[in-house]
């Protein structure tokens, strides 16, 4: 398996919120079995606490009405966050979804980051700050591995002895929605 380490990326996300002094962050999170899931909570977990702030987890389902419903109910509660993590691009668009409808700033109130890249996050207001996933070179390492295991004879050191697992890093891209100023 090639994937993107998640911890460090959303490590990344909480050192920007932090040096940004927001204290209050929301994760909308994609569901709990997923590996991704858990890696990338675990990384703003420890963010999150490095930076003294409060964190609390939703869990958005995986599709943009769920996750727009959940935030919509959890302001609706009461709940307010300075600033705010989604594990994908289906969640960040419920979690705007959300905010507009309730009247909330994008970064002005709340500072947002999304999770995966899209062609048009620099086009919206405000431009969207987003991780990005090395997708071309996952799908070239995966392949790279893939085939040394295809070529190599039982018992030499690209046979597999358990399933290759290789994580590989993400870029945060600071657009507007997290105040940063291009």
């Amino acid at each position: 398996a090639v994937t993107t380490d998640g911890s460090e990326a959303t490590r990344s996300a909480g050192a920007v919120f932090a040096a940004d002094g927001r204290q209050a962050w929301l994760l909308v999170a994609h569901a709990a079995g997923w590996t991704t899931r858990l890696e990338r909570e675990r990384g703003f977990r420890d963010a999150a606490k490095e930076a003294g702030a409060t964190l609390t987890v939703l869990e958005g389902g995986n599709d943009s009405p769920t996750a727009e419903s959940v935030v919509s109910a959890w302001i609706a509660d009461g709940g307010s966050a300075d600033a705010i993590l989604c594990t994908n691009e289906p969640l960040l668009y419920g979690t705007m979804q959300a905010l507009r409808e309730a009247g909330i700033g994008i970064p002005e109130e709340t500072a947002v980051i999304g999770f995966d890249d899209f062609d048009w996050a620099a086009l919206m207001t405000p431009p969207i700050s987003v991780i990005e996933q090395p997708r071309e070179r996952l799908g070239m390492r995966a392949a790279e591995l893939m085939l040394d295991q295809l070529k190599a004879k039982p018992g030499e050191a690209a046979w597999p002895q358990g399933a290759p697992r290789e994580a590989l890093a993400a870029r945060l891209i600071r657009r507007r929605s997290c105040g940063y100023r291009e």
